[in-house]
């Protein structure tokens, strides 16, 4: 036993390693005995869920027309023993060599590579009277052996196979006659015959059957047709469910054809795979009401409250005159649409089913509706008129908008007029202009010129209003136009031009007289100066106490005075944009000593004996500063300064230096009453002097230049109050200042 079975592996190892494979059906078997290696035939793998792939299923790996001829000729070998040996043409631009043989009672398909056109192809039938079809029809109608002839969605013909020719020859008359007769065999619905009479098919009965892409219609014999009335190929079966099964067996379609009884006698092999139902049980015949409740069980029919009553409704069917639609939810998530259409069996009215997977179809239309949904609410939500004109000049999108702007009613726009329907509205709601300004405006839709650009413009309407429009042309050669009302912002926009040019006159004027005023001033304070210091220097020759104390004041209101009038200047010639920086590496400690100087004479010059007592910290190994050195004198200078006035006599006033990375840090602090919270926001801003308690009340000036001369090097500063008393105020530099100008 184990020599046999080492012997029979061994011939099959041998068998499987020739470039050949070997089908063998025996007696009755629906599926045939594979011998050989399946890879040569490149069956492609499946791609739906429950999908399966044969050898026997010859539409897998051969031409559809090939499929057919070598079904016919397998069902002609098993029932007949009619040998064959033939070269089809396999998918992939392969050919095969195929051979039927009946050997001791069993019948073999031998197929291999071909190798040399010596075998003989497959008959031909590819006569079609110089008609173009579809290649999948045409092969279809050309592998079937009865007469058989195709028509497309337009209702022309479009093929007819060798059989029909014979029957009805190639002519315009017959043509002419056919056409008319497709509404008539559609209206029979699908697998109902028909009587025509059309030359040469007096003695035949035409059978149609809805495709994809248009339709196909059988000719066979009546059973009463008078002998030599059937065409020369009688003697093929002529059997309706023998050619349908091998037609529908190359459709991705799912079909299934109930006869009276409701009893299945007819599906493909997309129907098994699209239930997952065995092709084998399916084959024995089952009624449709076993295939529902079958499917129900395996929860891949449409889930339904009363599955009782919604299997009733479906059954009926059975009795329908006109073709009916319907549309199934599986669980699986997948959406079918059923045609059912009546048929004539021999067990009296049936139905043919078409099932038509829409999933992928219906997503993307839900897809599509809500990318319109989306577009219609953003142009409804837009404040511009917005159109766009189709090459045929009608409307084809718009907004609400175009209603209110140009008086078209919202009720003519829903039925998409031409443009000169809207010409004509606008031309009633503007009788002045609005027929002149769409007769323009119908000039850039209709222009349809290679080069045609968009335009950009404004039209004045003779009510006032402005509005600004612009064309488009898109790529579909479709135009689209978009109108903004821009009165009102015009209206404003030409109001604050004007207050604008007033504003900037004004501030002319005011720089102007800020400079010559105090330049005027200059003169007559520098011999008051002069004058007032030739008396304090001679104050000890015959003046009195009184008059020396007069000249004292005369002195420091003077200086004041001129440091006002300086400050003054300094900030004009800011705002004039003539002062720049000059940038270069600055002595941090002679800068600070520079401006402790500069305190201590204001002191004196303002008769203050006591001096100030201003407290120095600098951080060592600060980084290089480079900055301009007199303005960062000006900056400290005014800070203590400020510091000093409104500060106790005698009180210490701290500056620290420190640093951060890239920046260098001033800090000014003083035990004073400090600045109230509210003056905070404003104690940066020209003119606005301190209420505080100190020696003087200033102007209001100095730090309003120490927040600009900071701004110009690119800085910040900051002002607080201390707790319990006193005022902090940082100034925050970076170290490698570029030159900056005003």
């Amino acid at each position: 036993m184990r020599e046999l079975r080492a012997h029979l592996d061994e011939a099959e190892a041998a068998i499987s390693g020739l470039p050949e494979l070997t089908m063998i059906w025996r007696d009755q078997d629906l599926e045939p005995l594979v011998i050989g290696p399946k890879s040569m035939l490149g069956i492609e793998r499946p791609t739906k869920p429950g999908q399966t792939t044969t050898t026997a299923r010859f539409g897998d790996w051969l031409e559809p027309a090939a499929a057919v001829r070598l079904t016919e000729a397998v069902r002609d070998l098993r029932a007949n023993a009619k040998e064959f040996d033939w070269t089809l043409g396999g998918r992939n631009a392969k050919t095969y060599r195929l051979a039927g043989r009946v050997r001791n009672n069993a019948h073999i398909l031998r197929v291999s590579p071909a190798s040399s056109p010596a075998a003989p192809t497959a008959p031909e039938a590819d006569i079609d009277g110089g008609l173009q079809c579809a290649p999948d029809l045409k092969r279809l109608v050309d592998g079937i052996s009865v007469a058989a002839f195709a028509w497309d969605d337009a209702g022309q013909i479009r093929a007819k196979n060798r059989a029909f020719l014979e029957l009805a020859p190639a002519s315009d008359t017959t043509d002419v006659q056919i056409n008319p007769a497709l509404e008539a065999l559609e209206a029979f619905g699908n697998g109902k015959t028909a009587e025509l009479k059309i030359p040469g098919l007096e003695a035949y009965v035409l059978t149609p059957v809805r495709l994809e892409g248009g339709g196909l219609c059988l000719a066979t014999a009546k059973p009463d047709a008078p002998e030599g009335a059937a065409p020369r190929n009688a003697q093929a079966d002529n059997s309706l469910a023998s050619y349908f099964q091998t037609a529908i067996d190359q459709l991705p379609t799912p079909i299934a054809m109930f006869d009276g009884r409701a009893r299945l006698t007819l599906f493909n092999h997309a129907y098994a795979d699209l239930w997952t139902l065995d092709r084998d049980w399916l084959a024995t015949g089952p009624t449709e009401h076993t295939i529902l409740d079958r499917l129900r069980l395996a929860d891949r029919l449409p889930h339904e409250a009363n599955y009782r009553k919604w299997r009733a409704a479906h059954l009926r069917a059975y009795g329908l005159e006109q073709p009916r639609h319907s549309m199934w939810v599986l669980p699986n998530g997948q959406t079918l649409n059923i045609l059912a259409s009546p048929a004539s069996t021999s067990q009296g009215k049936g139905v043919i089913y078409v099932f038509d997977n829409s999933t992928e179809r219906l997503d993307l239309e839900r897809k599509m509706n809500a990318i319109v949904s989306v577009q219609r609410e953003t142009l409804e939500a837009l404040s511009e008129a917005v159109v766009v004109f189709g090459t045929d000049g009608r409307l084809k999108l718009y907004n609400s908008q175009i209603s209110g702007l140009w008086g078209v009613p919202l009720n003519t726009l829903e039925h998409l007029p031409h443009i000169d329907q809207i010409a004509e509205a606008a031309a009633k709601a503007l009788p002045e202009d609005g027929a002149r300004i769409w007769e323009d405006l119908k000039k850039l839709v209709i222009d349809f010129s290679p080069d045609r650009q968009g335009k950009r413009g404004r039209i004045e309407r003779t009510d006032g209003r402005l509005i600004d429009f612009s064309t488009v042309r898109l790529p579909d050669g479709q135009t689209l136009m978009t109108f903004a009302d821009v009165t009102k912002s015009t209206k404003y926009e030409r109001v604050l031009k004007e207050r604008n040019e007033a504003l900037v006159t004004a501030d002319r004027v005011k720089d102007a007289f800020v400079r010559n005023v105090s330049y005027e001033l200059r003169s007559p304070l520098t011999s008051i100066i002069g004058f007032s210091d030739m008396l304090y220097d001679a104050r000890g020759a015959g003046l009195t106490d009184q008059q020396k104390t007069y000249v004292d004041y005369i002195r420091a209101s003077s200086q004041a005075l001129m440091l006002i009038i300086d400050n003054i200047l300094v900030l004009a010639n800011v705002d004039a944009g003539i002062i720049d920086l000059h940038p270069e590496p600055v002595n941090i400690a002679e800068v600070i000593d520079n401006a402790r100087a500069g305190v201590a004479a204001t002191l004196k010059s303002d008769g203050i004996v006591d001096p100030a007592n201003i407290e120095i910290d600098i951080e060592p190994e600060l980084p290089r500063l480079v900055a301009d050195p007199l303005r960062i004198i000006q900056i400290l200078f005014n800070l203590l300064s400020n510091a000093v006035r409104y500060s106790d006599p005698g009180a210490p006033v701290r500056l620290s230096v420190t640093s951060r990375p890239d920046r260098i840090i001033f800090t000014v602090e003083d035990e004073g009453a400090g600045i109230p919270d509210e003056a905070i926001a404003s104690v940066f801003d020209r003119f606005e002097g301190s209420a505080a308690n100190g020696r003087q009340r200033g102007t209001g000036l100095g730090l309003s230049i120490v927040s600009t001369f900071v701004h110009l090097h690119g800085g910040t500063v900051k002002i607080e109050r201390r707790k319990p008393r006193g005022t902090t105020v940082m100034v925050n530099l970076p170290a490698e200042q570029r030159a900056y100008g005003t």
